[in-house]
């Protein structure tokens, strides 16, 4: 009997020992294998009575740290998120150009800029104006050429999400039927093994592509979930669904609904998704570069209205026949104006051509009075009117020009075709001091008057006002004011203005024998102390003051000696500033006639009066801190309609407010919160594109930085095409105000380099930008700014790489950790396989000798 236990024990170890060497061969040849792990068969002794009777072999045992293999898959998420932004940011970087290099976007605005300057010292000059369009195409068409190509990347990162998505869907097909395969070979009690290293390798190729988290179950099933605890593989998959956009742009985007989502059981879960490749293409393609794309948009917006700006109230040497605007208009149109902006006909000279009668062919317009006029709601026909003239009373239009809408655009033009027109859209208004107040320093007494303390000036834009007693005449557009004054009889620290009081103008800071009086309109009135006077401009030369420009109140005047009538004084402002400050009023901020109609842009983009968006905010449900109301005009029916708003209140809020307005449903006229990039917009816009004005009793549109949307604007921000054409239409110099219009006499000059001067100014001024994508607010030059494109992304580029570098290493280190647990050795199983050779053939030996023995005892017997 012991024989026979002998011979099974010996069987057992040369099956065992068979068995062990098949594990180690299959160990050596996957010791390449992608996610093979190590295999080592379990033995143990088999007992028969309490006796040893050979050895048996359990199951195969996998060789893996599962939360060692966890941290690998969660970094693994973690890299591939990174490995993508690198790679978009090298392609920005690409795009972009360094700080050093020659055709970086600072380069070429500082080129554009150094062409203004050269222009400003030859401003007639043909090869100056050339190499002003020269390099203003070349700025326009590189801006536009990277706002494009933003857009390009942005359409990629979105199809490769398709792509991940198309992957993980490819291994949850694979993982299911692992799954399955596994569980019913645990409960079959039959090897597992190089199925679930099968499966490893399927979940680490979804980790890669998503965070994700995921266990085991005791049959050996495993359940996938999302990183937010959404169900990705629970016994079935559950697939992921995503459909690339067909074109990008900077107006869509995924918050907006425009981008479809990443729908996980018909639920978009795109903003849970924050690890893997797909985690970081979601940030580039709705922040990064929607961040980038804003801070473009921005620099682009700035260009073209400060130069357009400067360049609308400028002019050509000669002037040009016609003036188009650039912006589409409806006669229906409404606006908000006031100042007084003047028209002229001019010769091929510049001087004022004969409009009948020897008088200057002219007309000023005040847009306040016309707003008046018409009933308080300015209409663009209304301007075209006035224009035209024997329309509206009191407005007879300018003899030689007609004004009207072609194809949308307002169109002045000069009846005769050798004539040219000038538009001044920063006409005759004025300011007493500086910003509205007269400093006391600038305050003088003389005769009887001995103090005099600090008048209270205030600007007023009320348009005309021919009060008995407080109307007053001028001729010159700035100097000095002096007002003489005398006391009342018997009234003692009472003053009026004296029969023959006068307002003299002269140079600013005044200057012997410079000034000019005129005598008052009307009767002279009392003025007592805190009482006020007011003061208005004879604009048109008719001998009436007809222009208000401010008001001053005394708050005392003290007379010395006898209060009896005749003791008389006087008193001088030096620094009266008399411009021409024509607004037109664009959400919370304002343009000049001309730069309003677009009617001498130099930069178009296209823009219109129908989107307002605000500033970039960082949230759309703060409390907005401010109360008002805004008011919104136009050609539909029941305009003006009013929203109020609160303190309370968040851009949510406002929002919603405006939607549920019956008037502004019914003119398709809406609001949403817009997403760009990390931050986001109020937008108001007219689903017809039908112009629209806004106003605010308030503060709200100002304070948030209301404007016309730029969104998109750098990919067709251009040249005008009629400067293209013609580089001589360039604005240089400006309408003469200081001159009396006249016959004859000039009204721009040749050589006059006052507005490319101050064009090329603006390239050295420090320009107040506003928050945009990830660019704070700044104040910084035009090609500061660009700099500061430059620098944030490269920086970020070199954040991104330092990462990718630091992630890399540590993947590696864990790679190296988990290969030393679960990685073939093959040095290691060759002496495995040497001993289990070695037991294999002791026990093949063991089997003859048992053999022998038993031979010879049958021989016995």
């Amino acid at each position: 009997m012991s024989l026979i236990i002998s011979l099974q024990a010996a069987v057992s170890a040369l099956q065992v020992n068979q068995r062990a060497l098949e594990v180690t061969s299959n160990n050596i040849a996957n010791a390449n294998t992608e996610g093979y792990t190590r295999k080592t068969l379990s033995q143990q002794t088999r007992t028969l009575d309490g006796q040893g009777a050979g050895v048996i072999a359990e199951d195969l045992t996998r060789h893996v740290d599962e939360n060692l293999l966890k941290e690998l898959r969660n970094q693994f998420s973690e890299l591939g998120a990174i490995e993508i932004k690198d790679t978009f940011f090298k392609r920005m970087q690409a795009l972009f150009g360094t700080l050093l290099n020659d055709s970086s976007i600072a380069a070429i605005v500082t080129e554009f800029g150094n062409t203004l300057q050269a222009l400003a010292i030859n401003p007639e000059g043909a090869s100056q104006r050339l190499d002003v369009i020269g390099a203003a195409l070349k700025l326009t068409q590189q801006m536009s050429q990277m706002g494009s190509q933003l857009q390009v990347l942005r359409g990629q990162a979105d199809l490769q999400i398709t792509e991940a998505v198309d992957l993980v869907n490819s291994q949850l097909v694979i993982i299911d039927e692992l799954n399955r395969n596994i569980a019913r070979n645990i409960a079959l009690d039959r090897p597992a093994g190089e199925l679930q290293d099968q499966r490893d390798v399927a979940i680490s190729k979804i980790a890669e592509q998503m965070d994700i988290t995921y266990f085991l179950r005791d049959n050996g099933e495993v359940v996938i979930l999302t990183g937010d605890g959404r169900a990705l593989f629970d016994r079935d998959p559950h697939f992921l669904k995503h459909d690339p956009i067909a074109t990008m742009s900077a107006g869509i985007t995924h918050a907006d609904g425009r981008i479809p989502g990443i729908l996980l059981d018909d639920v978009d879960i795109t903003n849970e998704i924050r690890g893997g490749r797909i985690g970081g293409l979601i940030e580039i393609r709705d922040a990064r570069l929607p961040d980038l794309a804003a801070e473009l948009d921005h620099l682009a917006a700035m260009l073209r209205d400060e130069l357009n700006a400067l360049h609308n109230e400028g002019t050509a040497f000669p002037a040009p026949n016609n003036l188009t605007g650039t912006h589409f208009f409806s006669v229906a149109d409404t606006l908000v104006a006031s100042g007084t902006v003047r028209i002229a006909v001019v010769d091929t000279n510049g001087a004022y051509v004969d409009a009948g009668g020897a008088s200057p062919d002219f007309v000023d317009i005040d847009l306040t009075a016309l707003t008046a006029a018409v009933g308080g709601t300015l209409t663009v026909q209304n301007v075209i009117d006035a224009i035209n003239g024997g329309v509206i009373g009191g407005f007879d239009g300018v003899t030689g020009a007609t004004a009207s809408l072609e194809n949308g655009n307002l169109v002045i033009r000069a009846n005769n075709p050798i004539n040219g027109i000038v538009v001044d859209g920063t006409n005759v208004d004025g300011s007493l001091g500086t910003n509205g107040s007269v400093d006391v320093a600038s305050v003088t007494t003389g005769g009887d008057i001995v103090t005099f303390p600090a008048p209270t000036v205030t600007l007023v834009t009320n348009g005309i006002s021919e009060a008995a007693g407080t109307s007053f005449l001028a001729l010159l557009s700035n100097g000095d004011l002096v007002l003489n004054v005398e006391t009342t009889a018997g009234a003692p620290g009472v003053v009026r203005l004296a029969a023959d009081a006068n307002f003299a103008f002269g140079p600013v800071g005044g200057g012997a024998g410079s000034s000019v009086g005129v005598a008052t309109a009307t009767a002279s009135g009392d003025l007592a102390a805190g009482g006020t006077v007011e003061i208005a401009l004879d604009s048109n030369g008719d001998g009436f003051g007809d222009t208000v420009i401010g008001t001053i109140t005394f708050a005392a005047i003290t007379l010395a000696g006898a209060t009896a009538g005749g003791s008389q004084g006087s008193l001088a402002i030096q620094g009266i500033d008399l411009t021409r400050d024509t607004t037109v009023t664009v959400a919370g901020t304002t343009r000049t006639f001309s730069h309003f109609f677009g009617l001498n842009d130099f930069f178009t983009t296209g823009t219109n009066y129908d989107v307002y968006t605000s500033g970039a905010q960082s949230s759309g449900t703060m409390p907005l801190g401010l109360s008002g109301t805004l008011t919104f005009s136009g050609g539909f029916a029941g305009s003006p309609a009013a929203i109020a708003y609160a303190s309370g209140d968040s851009l949510t809020d406002l929002a919603a407010a405006i939607n549920a307005d019956a008037t502004l449903t019914t003119a398709n006229i809406r609001a949403e919160l817009v997403t760009e990039g990390s931050k986001v917009r109020l937008k108001i816009v007219d689903d017809d594109s039908n112009n629209f004005t806004l106003t605010d009793s308030g503060t709200l549109l100002s304070a948030f930085n209301f404007a016309t949307d730029t969104t998109g604007i750098v990919g067709t921000l251009a040249v005008r095409t009629a400067i293209q054409n013609d580089p001589a239409r360039l604005s240089r110099g400006a309408l003469d105000t200081a001159t009396t219009p006249a016959v004859g006499v000039s009204a721009i000059l040749a050589g006059d380099n006052s507005i490319a001067q101050a064009m090329a100014n603006k390239f050295t001024e420090n320009l107040a930008f506003k928050t945009a994508g990830a660019l704070p607010q700044t104040a910084t030059t035009l090609a500061g700014y660009g700099t500061a494109i430059l620098a944030l992304n490269s920086i970020e580029a070199a954040n991104v790489n330092s990462t990718l570098i630091f992630k890399e290493t540590l993947v590696q280190d864990l790679a190296t950790s988990v290969a030393s647990v679960s990685g073939v050795n093959i040095d290691e199983e060759l002496a495995k396989m040497i001993l289990f050779q070695n037991a294999y053939s002791a026990s093949a030996r063991l089997i003859r000798v048992v053999a022998e023995m038993l031979q010879t005892l049958i021989e016995i017997v």
